[in-house]
């Protein structure tokens, strides 16, 4: 479906909502969220800005519209269903040349004038245009923290997109970008820093200011360095790659999490078992590149979960397919904090029968 043929009937129909509800949703759209958070990511403090539940399921079914009318540019990787960073990083991989811009508080930045334009400018009625609007603006500018944030910014920055994926072809360039991550890579210089150039006027065009910082530390990347794109290694020519820095990081918590393994008690099992969650998000991540560490840090996960499972028998104790570590709030189970909680009534019983010799 083509901007100009989507209705706010169809908006209504993606959400389960009658047309006249959809706009009332949308006109008291500040009702949906929750009191703002600062939450970290990464190395950056971030506003975000949570929805009730209610709300959240409406929104995604907005996502869910979107994401099936393939509403977003082929060079969008961030917020697209089946792509990620390491497909907008296999994109770039083995280049001599490597040209990053990121935009500096993105997010805020979009306010609901230019959202709208840019609806405006890709096709979209009028009457659709502004609904779209106010579903996806919060405060003046894109909430992070809602379903449909992803595809906003995939829709704002369509035109640049197609601009910038033209002149790359037209170059031999490439490009992609996730989020408000842009990338463009080739094997000249000269013309690299043309198209780059051309990146910022757009931006700036639509008062979308540019990471300084991030330009002058990793702006450009040559064949002289580790070329990352998104904190992945691109300098391969075969494939991408975790990050030394990223690879140093994984095995240096797995390392930790055998050592707490070895030494676990009742007092540390939550703890460890919160370990053990980082350390396989790490493992996770780093399957998906072409080269790194996964198998290395699936070994430390295993030889920890050994240690545990075997300190367990030695307390008499068992957990449902051996699955010690599992945490689900939505129903109620928290096994590490109920293996504790019988470890330390058995360890009490232990001392009491003790004392009574």
């Amino acid at each position: 479906m083509r901007p100009k043929d989507i209705r706010p009937e169809d908006i209504a129909q993606a959400m389960g909502l009658s047309t006249d509800q959809v706009w009332a949703f949308a006109r008291h759209i500040e009702r949906c969220y929750k009191p703002r958070r600062m939450q970290w990511d990464g190395k950056k403090h971030r506003p975000i800005d949570p929805l009730h539940k209610r709300p959240k399921r409406r929104l995604r079914g907005l996502h869910s519209f979107l994401q099936r009318n393939r509403l977003h540019h082929r060079a969008a990787h961030g917020g697209v269903r089946r792509r990620s960073c390491f497909s907008s990083a296999r994109v770039h991989v083995g280049r001599r040349y490597v040209w990053t811009r990121d935009a500096a508080d993105c997010y805020p930045s979009i306010s609901p004038g230019a959202m709208q334009r840019e609806l405006r400018a890709l096709g979209f009625c009028h009457d659709t245009a502004k609904l779209l609007t106010l579903l996806f603006t919060y405060r003046g500018g894109v909430p992070q923290g809602s379903p449909v944030s992803g595809d906003a910014l995939n829709l704002f920055f369509w035109r640049i997109d197609q601009c910038m994926s033209s002149m790359a072809g037209s170059q031999g360039l490439r490009y992609s970008r996730v989020a408000d991550d842009f990338v463009l890579s080739g094997k000249h210089k000269t013309m690299g820093e043309r198209a780059v150039a051309k990146l910022e006027r757009q931006l700036i065009d639509r008062g979308i200011s540019v990471n300084e910082k991030k330009k002058k530390l990793i702006g450009l990347q040559t064949r002289s360095q580790q070329r990352l794109v998104h904190n992945i290694s691109v300098s391969k020519p075969r494939g991408t790659a975790i990050s030394r820095m990223h690879a140093r990081d994984a095995l240096a918590l797995g390392d930790k999490y055998v050592s707490a393994c070895r030494s676990l008690t009742a007092d540390s099992i939550e703890a460890v078992a919160a370990k053990r969650l980082a350390l396989t998000g790490w493992m996770h991540y780093c399957r998906q590149a072409d080269f790194g560490p996964a198998r290395a840090v699936k070994q430390r996960l295993d030889a920890g979960d050994r240690h545990v499972l075997r300190k367990l028998r030695a307390n008499g104790l068992s957990s449902k397919k051996n699955k010690w570590w599992i945490v689900h709030h939505g129903r109620g189970r928290n096994e590490p904090r109920r293996l504790a909680a019988v470890w330390r009534k058995r360890m009490q019983l232990s001392e009491e029968r003790q004392g009574t010799y």
